[in-house]
């Protein structure tokens, strides 16, 4: 039980270093004339289709679904992930 929850709480901490990154970018990017829109299915599916859809996709450990902007918003059994 106790490495199922360190292992949770590792990938939840990982989806949030990568959102945090990709915020982080798209703030370093934009300039006065311009500004980045991040869109989930252009940016942020690729992401987490590649770290986490192997846990979190059909197979939907702990409840979380990551294929999808609404799942990923939904969050799983331990509540919001995003």
């Amino acid at each position: 039980m106790r490495r199922a929850v360190t292992v949770t709480v590792a990938g939840l901490a990982g989806i949030f270093v990568v959102l945090a990154a990709i915020g982080g970018d798209l703030r370093a990017q934009t300039t006065a004339t311009s500004q980045a829109l991040l869109s989930f299915d252009a940016d942020i599916r690729p992401i987490v289709s590649r770290n986490c859809w192997s846990c979190h996709g059909a197979d939907q450990r702990s409840e979380l679904d990551l294929r999808t902007r609404t799942g990923m918003l939904a969050g799983g059994r331990l509540g919001q992930a995003v």
